[in-house]
């Protein structure tokens, strides 16, 4: 394992965890990043919600698609403090169907954290400690309260403190998806010919969107590459630095080709690997997922399709997500391999 690479990564992923991106409000995050990505030389194409990455001399057909909102708080209508992700699905009237459960995992990934809100620049108005959340059936709100927090503007958005804890076998913070953002800046780094799209609100389920005008206008559009994390329940997958695949998601059937490509990169760099979608039967509404790359493969009929690479991660949506520096390695490694 090449730790040069490794600590390059972290990091960045440092760095960038430090610039805030909560979902519907991740400008901040997408200038800092194309600034950041034009000192490499890339050229960069920013707009609200897309930021387009590429190098002016790059032959590869190949174009990564990166996520990079992340899950956090904000000043609702009423002066209250929402989750996030709610408020966004309720902005653009789409429905919440989570379940019980789900809700009550999302209030407790937050409670007891240090949180701070931010301005439109990034700029620091307040930090506090989440002290407890409840739940409106009817309106739909999954509030919280804040020790230390003053009375705050409408739409002020509200992000986890940042932290990233290294030791020697573990990673862990909000890495969904600032490690896959990092991973790619370290590609750029390092010369290789990245074409990226960074996109926003995949955490609502509408980065492709945004995303498939620009992929639509693309000469080629079966070479996608969508790099995300993906959640276990368990450190197996961590420990043996696996690397995910998948041939599908819950929406549609990925570019096989691709695919198989992917799986014979990891045998010839002997990177464990595993297929997300290859569980038993029983289980498979509960394993496959959806994905970006699902969405634009199935709102194009299979136009636009590629595959993904998943770095998997445990204590999903907190922030304490947690990975590995070989997973990680390994997840750099095969990207780097599928782009040259």
């Amino acid at each position: 394992m090449n730790q040069s690479i490794v600590q390059g990564i972290i990091a960045k992923v440092e760095e960038y965890l430090a610039v805030p991106a909560v979902i519907r409000f991740e400008q901040v995050f997408l200038r800092y990043l194309a600034a950041d990505f034009k000192k490499l030389g890339c050229a960069v194409n920013l707009s609200k919600h897309l930021l387009i990455i590429h190098k002016p001399t790059a032959k590869n057909k190949r174009v990564l698609l990166i996520h990079c909102d992340r899950n956090g708080l904000i000043i609702n209508e009423q002066g209250h403090i929402e989750y996030a992700d709610f408020h966004a699905r309720k902005h653009y009237s789409e429905p919440i169907n989570f379940s019980k459960h789900l809700i009550e995992y999302c209030a407790d990934n937050f409670l007891n954290e240090p949180v701070y809100a931010y301005t439109k620049t990034g700029k620091t108005l307040a930090t506090g400690i989440v002290t407890a959340a409840r739940y409106h059936a009817r309106k739909q709100q999954l509030l919280f309260k804040i020790a230390g927090f003053k009375k705050l503007p409408i739409h002020t958005p509200i992000a986890y403190k940042p932290q990233l804890l290294q030791l020697n076998t573990r990673i862990a913070g909000q890495l969904d998806n600032v490690i896959s953002v990092a991973v790619a800046y370290q590609l750029a780094k390092q010369g290789l010919n990245v074409h990226i799209v960074f996109s926003t609100e995949e955490e609502i389920g509408r980065s492709w969107r945004h995303t498939m005008p620009y992929l639509s206008a693309l000469a080629h559009t079966q070479e996608l590459i969508t790099l995300d994390t993906t959640p276990y329940n368990h450190t197996h997958a961590i420990n043996a630095g696996l690397v995910i695949l998948r041939n599908r998601d819950e929406h549609y059937h990925f570019n096989n080709k691709l695919v198989n490509e992917l799986e014979t990169l990891c045998r010839q760099q002997h990177i464990p690997f595993a297929y997300k979608d290859k569980q038993p039967k029983h289980k498979i509404t509960k394993t496959l997922g959806k994905t970006e790359l699902g969405r634009i493969a199935r709102a194009t009929q299979g136009v636009c399709n590629g595959a993904t690479i998943q770095l998997p991660t445990c204590y999903y949506h907190t922030n304490h997500e947690t990975t590995s520096p070989l997973a990680l390695y390994n997840y750099y490694t095969l990207i780097a391999k599928c782009l040259k």
